[in-house]
């Protein structure tokens, strides 16, 4: 929906659901649901949104020109349902709702639904109101959806332009069926020996031999789109049969456009016997930068070649970073050299890769100030501070603090130096908070800053302080 006129098929329903939905997904309260709603039509406010609906005066359909109601089936890739239904006129929110639901009762890749699925939207291009009632026949990869317009002469162009979108969209349609095919042809194999996925996923049964030996005959003629589904499920397999997994995934890697992230499940699985084929594959530069993590892989096999190895690749692009972090794996000192230059690299999380490393190796580096502003977050913040917030780098982190110090006096290079040396150190979903006490003029007041590691090394950075410092620093501080 965008800002503006309201279009004459929507009703007050439609705009009520959009406001629940709000409040759970966003966990808004429900007058602050309902003023985002309306302001996302131009209103100020729930109460104004409202009284314009209901003093509008809508024309009624030509009688004799609508035609009749009409009802037709379409295939689409559920990854683009919403958006087809979207680019066709429809309001799509009351199939999101409809959908979340579906997600939740799914027990198959493509499934009917329990019972009647259906999704009443408003058309907002016509010129009265006109309803369109979306039911779900099929759930999945891909979704069948029937659709049943009220009004005949808009019907005819919803279908039209519903029918063209599916054509477009049939490439995506196939390749779905595939997927759905192939896990079809997983699940076969595992219900051969009483096995469920949710048994193999959580490690509580391995693949036997034979399973692992049908997987791999399902990698036959299969695009590489879909193979690396057949590559996660090596991770299923008992130590008995993880070298012969592994070695499959090697030559895997070696096929043209092998799956990006197949070096991630050779370095999950890696194990000493496969050490020679992990240093020929990264001698290879027709690899590129996917060698990145067969160098974590060599180290975990702690081969006596693994270390010079690596550290032949260091200067490769897209390789860098993680030949460092294997370097800090083995903890190799003899390459401490040739690590640390790149503490000044271009790249700020090569320089963090490297500053990591050398700890790791025992080997001198810049010590940041001790981290004594740290405190528990179950501390409640004062009441009266305000909060500024974004997900950001963590070479940010030190350029928005060094925002905050102009603003106050007592947040300097040192508080600033405290914090970001914690934010290198985090690892992924810790949180840390920090307190500090500063002035502003001439008063003293709290400045509370937190981090919560998002991903790797892109914290989502809090800083809690007066209304008058955040307003400055939202006007200081532009994210792109």
């Amino acid at each position: 929906m965008s800002k503006g006129k309201i279009p004459a098929s929507i009703e007050l329903a439609d705009l009520e659901g959009i406001a629940q939905w709000r409040e759970r997904t966003f966990c808004e309260e429900k007058f602050k649901a309902r003023n985002e709603v309306a302001k996302k039509w131009g209103q100020p406010n729930w109460e104004e949104l409202v009284k314009t609906l209901k003093s509008r005066q809508l024309p009624s359909a030509p009688k004799g020109k609508s035609g009749r109601a009409g009802t037709f089936e379409v295939c689409l890739s559920r990854y683009n349902t919403f958006a087809t239904l979207e680019k066709a006129g429809l309001d799509p929110q009351p199939y999101l709702r409809l959908e979340y639901k579906l997600m939740d009762e799914r027990e198959a890749p493509v499934a009917k639904p329990k019972g009647k699925a259906m999704a009443d939207c408003a058309y907002l291009k016509s010129d009265y109101p006109v309803r369109v009632h979306v039911q779900v026949v099929e759930y999945g990869l891909p979704t069948t959806l029937r659709v049943q317009v009220s009004d005949g002469r808009y019907g005819r162009e919803i279908r039209k332009t519903l029918e063209a979108l599916a054509e477009k969209d049939k490439k995506n349609v196939e390749s779905e069926r595939r997927h759905t095919t192939l896990w079809g042809g997983i699940g076969g194999i595992l219900a051969k020996e009483d096995k469920t996925l949710e048994d193999v996923e959580s490690g509580k049964k391995k693949l036997s031999s034979g399973g692992l030996t049908r997987l791999i005959a399902l990698a036959k003629n299969l695009e590489p789109e879909h193979r690396n589904n057949l590559h996660s499920a090596c991770l299923w397999v008992s130590k008995g049969d993880q070298e012969r997994a592994v070695r499959w995934l090697i030559e895997e890697f070696k096929r043209p456009k092998a799956d990006d992230q197949l070096g991630v499940r050779i370095w999950e699985m890696a194990m000493p016997v496969v050490a020679d084929d992990l240093i020929e594959l990264i001698r290879n530069r027709k690899y590129g930068e996917e060698r990145g993590p067969i160098c974590l892989a060599l180290a975990k096999t702690r081969n006596k070649q693994a270390a010079g190895v690596i550290a032949s690749v260091l200067a490769e692009r897209g390789v860098t970073r993680w030949a460092i972090q294997a370097l800090g794996m083995l903890k190799a000192r003899e390459q401490g050299a040739k690590v640390r230059r790149y503490l000044k690299d271009k790249n700020p999380d090569v320089r963090r890769e490297a500053k990591k490393t050398l700890r790791k190796m025992g080997m001198p580096v810049e010590i940041p100030p001790p981290p004594v502003h740290l405190v528990k977050l179950s501390r409640k913040l004062p009441r009266e501070l305000e909060e500024w917030s974004a997900g950001v780098e963590v070479d940010d982190v030190r350029k928005i603090l060094g925002e905050v110090g102009k603003l106050v006096k007592g947040f300097g290079k040192a508080e600033i130096a405290e914090v970001v040396g914690v934010a290198e150190e985090m690892e992924v979903e810790q949180t840390r908070a920090f307190r500090f006490r500063v002035k502003r003029n001439g008063k003293a007041e709290e400045l509370w800053v937190t981090l919560y590691m998002d991903d790797i090394d892109s914290p989502d950075l809090a800083i809690f302080a007066s209304a008058e410092v955040v307003a400055r620093l939202e006007k200081r501080v532009k994210l792109e």
